[in-house]
């Protein structure tokens, strides 16, 4: 019998899954996938949208290793990887699904396809559905108008100026403070964003602070004047770690100084609060809640997972979403925090109040959406991703 087969990044979640999906006669996959943009798909996975496959009805798929998270509706419970925090499933009234991200393996014949976008209000400046207009020639649909990119807003730094972000149940909270002299402190490379690694060397021999915005030009190693940043640079990335680790097609990073991040964590509100940032007594900085050697037992709430030498990822404990990346540093680090955690005024993307400034000329590792995948699974992702950098690429013109 046909099958899928899936896997998080650890493999604890790997299975092959019996499909009865409907079979295609004229090459047009019958089986429809939806992008999904509601705040409860962002906050709990940490992603700017995520997607699912529905499986067969009466399909009761392995759990071993798996937590549930119910979300605050009560109409879906997700279930994450305990150990890597990868998202596997999500059960819902209409039966189970699974995230393709997970999907390596799908036959031909059962390719499933994208055709809408959801739940794009729920976003508010309509999160990466802007960008992603198409995928393999197919316009998608949407359930709401698509917003058009706004302007970014003139802001001028200040001590009280913070961004809020959390997982979906609030046991991790993060304030965001504008630029400051602290952000010059990190020294990195430069990103695959930016630099393709397949062709070029990351190396920044000149110390250009590439995470400061905004950006008049796409030059990446244009210098960017501490006194008139106001935000920091965003990206996406289809590389296959971050693939298995998250659940999902594409993961959005948000690069900023670990000077600029407060951190609470918390066993989760018993209700749906909003996070506070009137006050920041409970929040610590960033820096010092890592050099703890006893944070992880002072806490509980914070997984950490170890995806390769000398980088660390995190993730909610409670609802799985995806929290931080970060690599081994000898000196202030610079962090890599999941987009779909913020919790900006003007929406997902963050970018009216200047906050953070999307690079578009490449989705990170593209090569690698279709590694370790085949049959529909690679070709879909392959087409997804273009479809994004097409988005992005007519958005940048």
């Amino acid at each position: 019998m046909p099958s899928i087969k899936l896997t998080c990044h650890c493999g604890a979640a790997s299975q092959t899954l019996d499909l009865r999906l409907p079979q295609s006669t004229d090459g047009v996959p019958l089986t429809e996938l939806t992008i999904c943009h509601c705040a409860t798909c962002r906050h709990s996975t940490g992603q700017l949208f995520a997607s699912y496959l529905p499986l067969p009805a009466g399909l009761e798929p392995g759990l071993d290793g798996l937590r549930a998270w119910s979300s605050p509706s009560g109409q879906s419970v997700r279930y994450f990887c305990t150990r890597c925090g990868c998202h596997v499933f999500i059960q819902r009234d209409t039966g189970w699904s699974v995230a393709t991200g997970t999907i390596v393996s799908e036959p031909d014949e059962f390719g499933a396809r994208f055709v809408q976008h959801r739940n794009v209000a729920d976003a508010g400046d309509g999160g990466l559905a802007p960008f992603l207009k198409a995928i393999d020639g197919v316009e998608l649909s949407s359930d709401m108008p698509m917003p058009s990119s706004p302007e970014t807003q003139a802001r001028t730094p200040s001590a009280t100026d913070i961004l809020p972000a959390s997982c979906a149940c609030k046991a991790v909270s993060l304030l965001i403070s504008r630029p400051d002299a602290s952000s010059l402190l990190p020294h990195s490379h430069f990103p695959d964003l930016m630099v393709a690694y397949r062709d070029a060397s990351p190396a920044n021999p000149s110390d250009v602070k590439w995470w400061l915005c905004p950006r008049s030009t796409t030059d990446h190693t244009e210098p960017v004047d501490i006194a008139n940043a106001t935000g920091y640079l965003a990206g996406t990335c289809a590389c296959q770690t971050c693939r298995l680790v998250s659940g999902f097609e594409i993961q959005s990073w948000a690069f900023i100084p670990e000077g600029n991040i407060r951190i609470r964590c918390a066993a989760p509100p018993a209700a749906d609060t909003a996070t506070d940032v009137s006050s920041t007594e409970d929040f610590q900085p960033l820096a010092t809640f890592f050099s703890d050697p006893l944070h992880s037992q002072r806490t509980g709430n914070l997984g950490s997972y170890a995806s390769s030498p000398g980088v660390t990822r995190n993730f909610c404990v409670h609802c799985g979403a995806t929290i931080f990346w970060r690599g081994r540093h000898g000196g202030p680090s610079l962090i890599d925090v999941s987009a779909g955690l913020l919790r900006a005024e003007s929406g997902a993307r963050a970018e009216a109040e200047g906050w953070l400034q999307w690079w578009k000329g490449r989705v990170s590792f593209a090569e690698e959406a279709s590694l370790g995948r085949e049959g529909a699974a690679a070709r879909r992702a392959i087409a997804l991703v273009k479809g994004l950098e097409d988005g992005m690429g007519e958005d940048n013109t």
